[in-house]
């Protein structure tokens, strides 16, 4: 009797559905353009940067970041090894918090930039931030490097300007 296998496959097959639309929303959702209205050529207009970023957004990617900053610092700690061969970067990469940061997409982008722009520090955790920018911007193209999250900032700032006076 091949009913249940039936009845199991037709389930299956409604689950996939359901999931290649959430997918086909996101996937929509992030090839919508984002402006930058709040970078201009006399610096960063502030308030208007508060305006465009959702706090939940912001909170959920902070903790995530945040946490994942600890976990490589304890690592570190740890396992010499670990410390000295930059371990952090692929422990990064791979993080299942960076991801989910990354897959959250556009809606991660501004809460990102602005975790970067007013954080006085340039630790790793600015450093993943930017990490995170950098990877949902496609900014990797780039043909200047950076070393720190403010000369990130810095680029990343003039890339947008150039792109706007095209």
């Amino acid at each position: 009797n091949s009913t249940p296998y039936f009845v199991f496959f037709c389930i299956i097959s409604q689950k996939m559905e359901k999931e290649n639309k959430k997918v086909d929303k996101i996937e929509e959702k992030n090839k919508e353009n984002i402006e930058w209205d709040e970078i201009t050529e006399e610096g960063v207009n502030e308030e208007l940067l508060f305006q465009n970023v959702n706090t939940i957004d912001l909170e959920k990617i902070a903790a995530l970041l945040q946490s994942l900053s600890a976990e490589i610092e304890q690592k570190e700690k740890e396992d010499i090894n670990f410390y000295l061969s930059a371990g952090w970067y692929k422990y990064t990469l791979d993080s299942q918090q960076f991801n989910e940061v990354i897959n959250m997409g556009n809606d991660a982008i501004k809460p990102l930039y602005l975790i970067i722009y007013k954080s006085p520090n340039q630790g790793s955790y600015e450093y993943i931030c930017a990490m995170a920018l950098s990877k949902l911007v496609n900014f990797d193209d780039i043909t200047d490097s950076w070393s720190t999250s403010k000369e990130f900032l810095e680029k990343f700032n003039q890339k947008v300007i150039n792109n706007r006076e095209r």
